[in-house]
């Protein structure tokens, strides 16, 4: 069932999802009682309750119906959610839905599913981890997960969300603890019709320290940073009793050991990071594996870490892509949203600018993109490293492929950060600026302006990472554009890298147009699949089913009239 909401005006800028939801409060996603928020183990935990509801909520799970409308927690799939499903659910998990009691619905003081006690007695730390989904509508109801170490005569908060979003938490308890129970529930304080929320993959999990357990616990570089020499360092963590001396400590980069072995000497409880010198990262995506090696280590789940490390001059907060229902109108002319981007170096060069834009109607748009120097920490109105007055004509509305890159090639001085601003320009109203509503960039980074071209300017938080890029050059040269035919070279992402048979995103982006074959490999060089042969400009996502596949590791192969370029390996894992 689909609900309609009232824009929200904030600022003087609207804001605006696709008509199936609008948004009307703003809230930050999590109030927390810990940051320990990952699915990741780095201690030797002991499985004391796992449920992943493939079979249905268990006979000895508790399901209250705080209203006593007859919904309560089920298990299955439900599209209320909006996508903001639990990660890795599988083929469902738990969940309860507002939607599906219907309009007008009572409120509810706590619709709540509990698990079963777990005796955690034998061990010094408990730890409960969970996957998470909600879809907020607005101020009258919130989702929190709670635990209990007396059978639920107490409760502990663990997470409370108040705004859409999906993820792992987990949350870490010191002490022995007989009767253990975790639980999750949906309040609403009025009778309003709201969306859902959702959980999958609990557990309840001991620790009792071992005498020899050794592991690594961080890996640096990772994320994505400007080409060039970056220092390699491991975080390496003794778990265990015993101090423990000359521990061999691995790095491979894209399979290949790196200044390897290190040796380390760590005490008990404590940790270290090992340095393993520079590495001289070119433009390309890296995986960076990383490993102990201590002869006589009791838990070896913990040695090994694995991250991924993206070397590109493009300045941007992540490389994801654009998803169909999310952007943010401006609503009014010679306004726009702006977003901060932090120089790698002073005296670089921007060669291009990105932006990701639908219109809400056919037609031309004009639009105008700038980009301002920064004067005590703001963008600087006097200041104008490079404009452009242009336009974008999108088919019809939600066409969420109007994307633009403009090639043109300005100095940026001694600046420490730019702010670069898509502006609607005078008739341009309809515009939406596209957003990858999956992630939270921090608050600092976002600006808008008003009243363009004489401007002045704010800042708020919308969520998610909006579509504006900056493509840089160092100061001496060095480009991920090939030199020769530098507006023919494509820009290749793709995501996940790991994956159990779902769909593999992959993106491509070019200046200009030029033909294109997109192929999967497997380890022998075999091709096993063409997903696209033709043409591009600007930016295309081609999904690749890897459910027709089996298990191994493969490569994305984009061949172009100019250059061959290869993706780092997907592994596909059934």
């Amino acid at each position: 069932m689909k609900k309609l909401m009232a824009l929200l005006i904030m600022v003087g800028v609207m804001v605006a999802k696709t008509p199936k939801k609008m948004t009307v409060s703003l809230k930050p996603a999590v109030k927390s009682a810990t940051s320990v928020n990952a699915n990741v183990d780095t201690k030797s935990w002991i499985p004391l309750l796992t449920e992943d509801f493939e079979a249905g909520i268990p006979g000895d799970w508790q399901v209250i119906d705080g209203n006593s409308d007859g919904v309560m927690w089920v298990a299955g799939t439900t599209g209320d959610l909006q996508g903001n499903d639990p990660p890795s659910y599988g083929t469902q998990y738990a969940y309860y839905s507002d939607d599906d009691a219907g309009s007008g619905s009572p409120q509810t003081p706590g619709e709540e599913l509990i698990s079963p006690s777990v005796d955690a007695s034998s061990y010094t730390q408990v730890k409960i981890k969970y996957a998470w989904g909600y879809n907020d509508i607005g101020s009258n109801d919130w989702y929190k997960v709670e635990y209990s170490t007396d059978g639920g005569s107490t409760w502990n908060l663990i997470n409370e969300y108040t705004a859409d979003g999906s993820g792992w938490d987990s949350i870490v308890v010191s002490g022995s603890y007989s009767d253990v129970k975790v639980r999750f529930v949906y309040y609403e304080t009025g009778s309003t019709w709201a969306w859902a929320c959702a959980a999958d993959n609990v557990s309840i999990e001991g620790w009792q320290a071992l005498t020899h357990d050794v592991g690594v616990t961080a890996v640096s570089p990772s994320g994505m940073s400007a080409p060039g020499p970056q220092e390699v360092i491991v975080t390496v963590a003794n778990f265990g009793s015993s101090d423990e001396s000359n521990v061999p400590v691995w790095v491979k980069i894209n399979g290949t050991p790196f200044n390897s072995p290190q040796y380390v000497d760590v005490n008990a409880g404590s940790s270290v990071d090992v340095s393993f010198g520079n590495y001289n990262f070119t433009e390309g995506s890296y995986t960076i594996t990383a490993y102990t090696a201590l002869t006589g280590d009791q838990y070896p789940g913990n040695d090994t870490m694995t991250v991924e490390y993206n070397a590109t001059w493009w300045l941007q907060y992540d490389d994801g892509v654009v998803v169909n229902g999310w952007a943010w109108a401006s609503g009014y002319d010679n306004r726009g949203w702006g977003m901060r981007f932090d120089l790698p170096a002073a005296g670089v060069q921007i060669d291009s600018v990105f932006v990701g834009l639908t219109n809400v109607s056919a037609g031309a748009k004009p639009l105008a993109l700038v980009v301002y120097g920064d004067a005590g920490g703001q963008p600087n109105a006097g200041d104008v490293l490079w404009s452009k007055d242009t336009s974008l004509d999108a088919a019809v509305w939600s066409n969420w492929t109007g994307h633009v890159i403009y090639s043109d090639n300005f100095s940026v001085g001694s600046n420490t950060s730019i702010y670069y601003f898509w502006v609607d320009a005078t008739g341009g109203d309809g515009q939406y600026l596209c957003i990858d509503a999956g992630l939270a960039m921090p608050s600092e980074y976002y600006w808008y302006l008003h009243n363009y071209p004489s401007p002045t300017f704010g800042q708020v938080n919308h969520g998610g990472d909006w579509f504006l890029r900056i493509h840089v050059n160092s100061a001496s040269g060095l480009s991920e554009w090939i030199p020769y035919n530098p507006h023919k070279e494509i820009l290749l992402s793709v995501k996940p890298s790991i994956t159990t048979g779902g769909k593999v995103n992959v993106v491509l982006a070019v200046k200009d147009e030029v033909k294109v074959s997109v192929k999967v490999l497997d380890i022998t060089g075999k091709v096993v699949a063409t997903l696209y042969e033709g043409s591009i400009k600007g930016e295309k996502v081609i999904s690749w089913n890897t459910a027709s596949v089996k298990p191994g590791a493969y490569f994305i192969k984009v061949s172009t009239p100019y250059y061959t370029k290869v993706s780092s390996r997907v592994i596909v894992a059934k």
